[in-house]
């Protein structure tokens, strides 16, 4: 009797079971896909290591792939949200459309959505191939080349060395992995630096010659080398450089008797360029005299530095090496010195915790850069400071910026300081009265100008202040918007293509003087400005690229 009442429950409860709907789970992450497409032929490129960020810094996961041989990639698993792709592989470059060092469009995730339409653009690095000789054709086994590029550093035209390679046993060589530009070549032969001469040699006169650095083909210098163009892929052959041969001499000195270098931890005496395109060369000692060998002709800097117990003092000495030995008789060392300061803030300025001062050099020179810690109560002390020309560092924060720089009651109005001859107190105002600017930019034919940079320079008696100037990449409606930018009068300017940095030089900007709009900022402003596109065959015309 027990069974009919027991089966009943059970099959009413099956039944149920079958006319219930399954819920299946809400997928609630995403997918991202795509393609990475050689911008020359537009044929995939496997092994690409793509990258997918949260965008504008924001804290989330960071997403990872690699391309297959057909260039396809796929991240799954990839939560809501908007994100930045990047990519790398050896011999390519990422390159998104519009101004050197715009971003690609950022990848936006819905809940759920698959997003597999990414194109992920890269372009192919430059290769120089070619031949070091001597004067007599005959190879140079072992003599190290060195790629240099014109750039810009805190808004001053540099040339500066951006890859190297070393020649073969036939002295061929090989440099890749050129971003487009132009390229001044330079071939060292690494025996040319071992010392001619040996410290207490009177030699005079005449010196043997050597074979020395030289630019390409033959040059004696940049000045006078043969700038090479290198194109987005390109294989340039048949850059043979035949190294010069010239007298090296040599600089000697001495320092007083009490300083005999052997009486003394911790020390090191340097001869630098002053234009910074030789290497820098160390003493060597004999008692108390000291030696530079193998010096071309030049304007050098004999920089020095020693510790005595807990004390650091410094040494600077300018040079010119002609065509004869030097001797620059006795040097001796100076200590240094104690910077004390204070930074205020004026307004709404916050100071922000764990702020530091820093102290850069202008120019040559193998000296630290001074630093020391904002206290709370704003006053800081830079201790040892070497006698030079410094540029004053400080990162004032979000929202701030540094409003003056005194030294006593002089205002330093490009925040260098010269500390060769006084000293005196710092004082570092900040301010927060920021604004910002925003506006769009339109091309030669009245279109939006996308991706294109954006650059705030500072005018007036502020020019040249690189730590005002402001920039900013158009979207893809061409419009801008600038924040946190200080009150004062500036020109504002919109390029195609631009190196970084160059904006911010007054020189590279004479030419395009015409082409920027002036505005003034009041305090906690906002400023409007409405550009046309400075395009790249423009500037190539009105600044040549060698010139770049």
């Amino acid at each position: 009797m027990n069974g009919p009442a027991v089966l009943l429950p059970l099959i009413a409860s099956m039944l149920w079971a079958q006319e219930t709907p399954q819920t299946t789970p809400i997928k609630t992450t995403g997918s991202v896909g795509g393609k990475v497409l050689n911008t020359i032929g537009g044929e995939p490129i496997g092994k690409v290591y793509v990258l997918l960020q949260p965008r504008d810094g924001a804290r989330g996961i960071t997403y990872a792939a690699v391309s297959d041989g057909n260039g396809h990639f796929l991240m799954e698993d990839v939560e809501p949200g908007e994100y930045t792709i990047s990519a790398t592989r050896q011999s390519f470059m990422l390159k998104a459309p519009g101004a050197s060092g715009a971003p690609l469009p950022p990848v936006k995730v819905e809940r759920g959505q698959s997003v597999q339409d990414v194109t992920v653009p890269m372009a192919p690095l430059g290769v120089i191939v070619g031949l070091v000789t001597d004067e007599d054709g005959d190879p140079i086994r072992g003599a190290e080349i060195r790629a240099m590029q014109y750039g810009y550093v805190a808004g001053k035209r540099q040339l500066r060395n951006v890859n190297q390679a070393i020649a073969n046993d036939k002295g061929e060589f090989r440099v890749w992995g050129l971003l487009p530009g132009t390229f001044y070549l330079q071939a060292i032969r690494r025996s040319e630096r071992i010392s001619m001469g040996s410290l207490g040699d009177e030699t005079r006169g005449r010196q043997p010659t050597t074979p020395v650095p030289t630019y390409y083909p033959s040059a004696p210098d940049f000045a006078h080398a043969t700038p090479i163009e290198v194109a987005t892929g390109a294989l340039l052959r048949g850059i043979d450089i035949r190294l010069r041969r010239d007298a090296l001499f040599v600089v000697r000195g001495k320092l007083k008797s009490d300083e005999n270098p052997q009486s003394f931890a911790g020390f090191n005496l340097q001869l630098v360029s002053q234009d910074g395109n030789r290497s820098s060369s160390s003493a060597r000692w004999t008692r108390d005299a000291f030696e530079f060998s193998g010096v071309l002709p030049g304007s050098y800097v004999i920089k020095g530095m020693k510790m005595d117990a807990d004390q650091r003092t410094f040494l600077s000495h300018s040079v010119e090496v002609v065509r004869e030995d030097l001797d620059v008789g006795a040097l001796s060392f100076l200590p240094g010195a104690e910077i004390s300061g204070v930074v205020r803030t004026e307004g709404t300025a916050k100071r922000q915790a764990n702020l530091r001062v820093s102290l850069q050099p202008v120019g040559a020179g193998m000296f630290s850069f001074p630093s020391a810690e904002v206290k709370p109560d704003g006053s800081f002390l830079l201790k040892d400071v070497a006698p030079d020309v410094y540029q004053v560092n400080l990162a004032a924060g979000v929202a701030n910026y540094v409003k003056s720089v005194l030294l006593g009651d002089r205002e330093l109005t490009d925040r260098r300081v010269d500390l060769t001859a006084s000293g005196g107190q710092l004082t570092i105002v900040l301010a927060g009265d920021v604004g910002e600017v925003e506006g769009s930019v339109r091309d030669g034919n009245g279109g939006a100008a996308v991706k294109v940079r954006v650059t705030l320079v500072p005018e007036g008696d502020r020019i040249g202040r690189q730590d005002l100037s402001r920039f900013a990449f158009s979207d893809e409606k061409g419009e801008f918007k600038i924040g946190n930018v200080p009150p004062g009068d500036y020109k504002i300017f919109a390029w195609e293509d631009v190196p970084a940095g160059a904006p911010q030089d007054p020189e590279f900007r004479k030419p395009f003087e015409k082409r920027g709009l002036p505005i003034t900022l009041e305090p906690n402003g906002h400023g409007k400005a409405d550009l046309v596109v400075i395009s790249t065959a423009e500037m190539r015309r009105l600044r040549p690229s060698a010139e770049q």
